[in-house]
């Protein structure tokens, strides 16, 4: 009798919307009917036979056959996620505090960096400021212009002033400090916390 004319099949393609895997002892038993199912719900049939074998002790172990079918199956229903792109490190000299750090916008992309001598130009992307899956730049590089435009400092009359602006200074003081290893805070409250300022200097392009 073939597997799919019973129960068995019908009941595992109740229990589940998406693909699975079946283990039947061999492929006898299933019909075409059953084999043009499973292909529509991207299941895959894999035989006792062949994923399994005997050790010398005696017991099952799961054949090299096997490992590859499973692994097919796991890389087509569950494709890799892409890799988070590491940001770059800017070589900061030992010792350096956030007042050596000048950052000058080039565009509305790239900035040059000088601490201490140090020099470099840098991408959105390359300090971790950068869209995964596109190539804007997110809110805080958005947040650094603001600061460059406004003299480095960020009130209720600035120019880009907004509610948010709370949440992204903090990320962009995350990203700073990743990117620069340096001690202390990078951007600090303005006296009578009526805004913040950045204690590095950030120039707008010329």
């Amino acid at each position: 009798q073939p597997l799919d004319s019973g129960p068995v099949l019908e009941g595992v393609a109740a229990e589940t919307d998406g693909p699975f895997l079946l283990f039947a002892p061999t492929e006898k038993k299933l019909s075409a009917q059953g084999e043009a199912m499973l292909r529509r719900r991207g299941a895959r049939l894999l035989t006792l036979h062949e994923c399994l074998e005997t050790d010398a002790g005696g017991r099952p172990v799961v054949t090299d056959a096997g490992r590859q079918r499973l692994e097919e199956f796991r890389r087509k229903q569950i494709p890799e996620r892409a890799k988070k792109p590491v940001p770059d490190q800017f070589p900061t000299p030992g010792g350096a505090r956030w007042q050596d750090v000048r950052i000058q916008f080039l565009d509305g992309e790239t900035v040059s960096i000088s601490v201490r001598g140090v020099h470099g130009q840098f991408t959105h992307k390359q300090m971790g400021l950068g869209h995964l899956n596109c190539n804007r730049p997110t809110k805080q590089w958005n947040l650094l212009r603001d600061f460059a435009a406004n003299g480095g400092e960020m009130t209720w009359e600035s120019k880009g002033a907004s509610q948010k602006n709370r949440q992204r200074k903090k990320t962009l003081k995350e990203k700073l400090k990743a990117f620069f290893r340096i001690e202390g805070e990078p951007i600090e409250l303005l006296p009578g916390e009526k805004g913040w300022r950045t204690v590095f200097t950030v120039e707008q392009e010329k």
